[in-house]
């Protein structure tokens, strides 16, 4: 081999190398690695509330099954038991019932009869003392004659003067006795009144007492069987939704205690994936951006589709072993979840996935421009602005979002001449079908301002011409929240925020229930809640709790056992906006509670950081609603140009950062109601101006 061959097969060696190493290079390089990710497996674990014995399993693993298909029968031989004992009990009691009902109608029937015989006297001695008095004053009519012609006489010298004296005398008796008739007719008539209404009376005043306990004990016995026959249904467990059986964690005849998962499920479909990505690729990526994905293996039939980028993780993971390239070699890398387009794929399926679009996908209606219209408004169309790094110190989350427009909500011309329209709550009432709208000012200034009311929306999203006045108030002011208690009674709140002249008078202190009767209100209780926590809170957990003087609540929501208050201001140190946990209503609004106030059991729920407007300033929060096991929540700022947002926090991951899923700069979002067919209306306060809301469905 010659010098030139050899120059030549080592420059070709060398080349190879060289070639190889960019090869290895470019196939490790993270920040061109392929997204990888597994279809998310939603499983339920489907158990029993109270011990009982697998009595019958109907289903195999790997079956598929509707919604609603039973799966798994338990023994219901004890409940059965106190089922045919309640029920015992039950007609037990409706017998002694009727016998009691019986008895009583029949001394009803004897004191009816006694009383229609004595009204039936008193209406004859009436009669008869009318015709008495009537006959009397004629006799006196016909003597008045006949002296008159007597007197005649006897001054002619004809009359007999024995016969004159007699009539005079007689005359006089009779007016005697007619002037104490009238007497005697009005005491008659008055007994007859009152026998009268003893009668309508006599049903009314000893059904309640005499049947009261037997119609309570009825009505416990009645809710022990409902309990029961709702115990014997809850035995046969069903599938929450369609799905694949995946196992038999019981078999038949094995004893299961209370919450022990006895089957589960694996949905047949889902919408939501998991992707793992290198942290180099990561900072590529943000909430909203669309991914195009594949199945692994598969070429056709919903092998390929879209998704998007609801979440993304806060840390680096190991991820799951059947994505790494290597099995004997770990990979880490940050998961993102995403939402899925409606597909095929399989629940656990490996996918594949490729970046589509580089900047977040989200529809958003600026507000900036209130006066254009509202096509004008839904046209426009901003990215979601991304905090700025000396702003805000908490990475925001945000959902990809379709926004319709939000348009004005016109106050008719009947209403507008009776109040000011400045919404600031709203409740949905299922059986109405209708929104119960609050505004923290009614009335017309200087005549019925602070006027106790509420609004209603129709179903059509009109608003109604005729107010309620809330029953047992004579005035209020600042009204800010509004929501509905599990036993159908609302809860109603005032700011508790200093007026503009720097007092807190009560009628912007007070906290009220109403019990509700279709759109009829009544107050049920009432207290001043701020003067109530500053007598009943000790300085210490005063300043736990982080409350002052500038204190302002705009937000609450009924949640488990009790009430949330959502703080507008102050603001934690953080710049965080607290959200408080009140317990035991019913002893908040005792008669004594104000004069004498028992300790509350009041504690900070959780902070929340809510960086609202393109600035990113600091928000508090404006309104709160609870539904299912989620807190939504608008925000607003609390000083400078209007801006708010709406976010959602899910209750059992309050340490977890809010979700962002809307905002509007220059506007100001201070209501918040549910709506039908899962989605929500919000509502704007402009003032003096007309309202504005918009319609949107619930973020996934």
């Amino acid at each position: 081999m010659n010098l030139r061959t050899r120059k030549i097969l080592s420059f070709g060696v060398w080349a190879l190398a060289a070639f190889a190493s960019l090869f290895l290079w470019l196939r490790h390089d993270e920040s061109r690695a392929e997204i990888k990710g597994l279809v998310d497996a939603k499983v339920h674990q489907l158990s029993v509330s109270d011990m009982a014995v697998v009595e019958q399993i109907m289903v195999q693993p790997g079956q598929h099954v509707r919604e609603g298909t039973p799966l798994v029968v338990m023994g219901r031989q004890d409940l059965a038991a106190q089922l045919d004992i309640a029920k015992a009990q039950l007609l037990e009691m409706t017998a002694a019932m009727e016998a009691e009902s019986q008895a009583y109608l029949n001394e009803l029937g004897k004191e009816r009869i006694e009383l229609q015989s004595r009204q039936a006297q008193a209406t004859a001695q009436h009669s008869n003392a009318q015709a008495v008095t009537a006959s009397q004053k004629a006799e006196l009519y016909t003597l008045g004659q006949q002296l008159k012609r007597l007197s005649i006489a006897e001054r002619a010298g004809v009359a007999a003067l024995e016969s004159l004296a007699q009539l005079r005398t007689r005359q006089a008796r009779l007016s005697r006795a007619s002037r104490h008739s009238p007497k005697a007719i009005t005491g008659f008539k008055l007994l007859t009144q009152r026998l009268t209404e003893a009668l309508k009376r006599l049903d009314k005043d000893q059904s309640a007492i005499r049947l009261g306990p037997f119609k309570a004990r009825l009505k416990t016995q009645t809710q022990v069987v409902n309990g029961l026959l709702e115990k014997i249904k809850r035995r046969t467990i069903k599938a929450p939704v369609a799905g694949q059986i995946t196992r038999l964690l019981a078999t038949r005849g094995h004893s299961v205690v209370a919450g022990s998962p006895v089957i589960e499920l694996v949905e047949t479909r889902s919408r939501r994936a998991t992707a793992y990505v290198p942290e180099m690729q990561f900072r590529q990526l943000r909430v909203g951006q669309i991914i195009g994905l594949k199945a692994a293996g598969r070429t056709q039939n919903g092998g390929s589709l879209t998704g998007v980028v609801s979440n993304v993780g806060g840390t680096i993971v190991q991820i799951p072993q059947r994505l790494w390239r290597h099995p004997r070699v770990p990979e880490y890398g940050r998961a993102v979840h995403v939402k899925l387009d409606d597909n095929q794929l399989l629940p656990g399926e490996v996918i594949a996935g490729t970046l589509v679009s580089a900047q977040p996908q989200k529809m958003a209606v600026s507000a900036a421009q209130s006066n254009k219209t509202p096509s004008d408004l839904a046209s426009k169309k901003t990215e979601s602005v991304a905090p700025r790094k000396n702003a805000a110190s908490v990475q925001v989350r945000h959902i990809a979002q379709s926004k319709p427009a939000v348009r004005p909500l016109p106050v008719p011309d009947a209403l507008r001449a009776k109040t000011r329209m400045e919404i600031s709550g709203a409740v949905y009432l299922t059986d109405l079908k209708q929104t119960l709208v609050i505004s923290d000012d009614t009335g017309i200034e200087g005549s019925t301002d602070g006027s106790p009311w509420v609004f209603w929306i129709n179903e059509d999203d009109t608003l109604s011409t005729d107010p309620t006045v809330i029953s047992g108030l004579k005035t209020i002011s600042d009204l800010e929240a509004v929501t509905e208690g599990p036993d159908g009674r609302l809860y109603f709140l005032c700011s508790q925020s200093q007026s503009k002249r720097g007092k807190r008078p009560k009628k912007r202190q007070c906290f009220f229930c109403t019990k509700r009767d279709g759109r009829r209100l009544s107050v049920v209780g009432s207290v001043s809640l701020f003067s109530l926590l500053k007598k009943a809170l000790g300085q210490d957990q005063w300043r736990r709790l982080g409350l002052s003087d500038e204190l302002d609540i705009e937000g609450m929501a009924w949640w488990k056992d009790g009430l949330l208050f959502g703080l507008k201001s102050p603001l934690a140190e953080s710049r965080k906006a607290q959200i408080l946990y009140l317990k035991g209503i019913d002893a908040v609004f005792q008669t004594e509670a104000e004069l004498n106030p028992s300790p509350l059991d009041l504690s900070v729920l959780t902070t929340v950081e809510l960086p609202t407007g393109p600035d990113q300033r600091a928000g508090g929060i404006s309104e709160l609603m609870v539904q299912g096991d989620r807190l939504y929540m608008l925000s607003t700022v609390l000083d400078g140009a209007d801006a708010s947002a709406a976010w959602y926090l899910d209750l059992a991951h309050l340490e977890r950062t809010p979700v962002q899923w809307a905002s509007w700069p220059n506007l100001k979002a201070e209501g918040l109601a549910k709506a039908p067919q899962n989605k929500i209306r919000i509502f704007f306060d402009r003032g003096s101006d007309t309202p504005m809301m918009t319609l949107m469905d619930l973020p996934d």
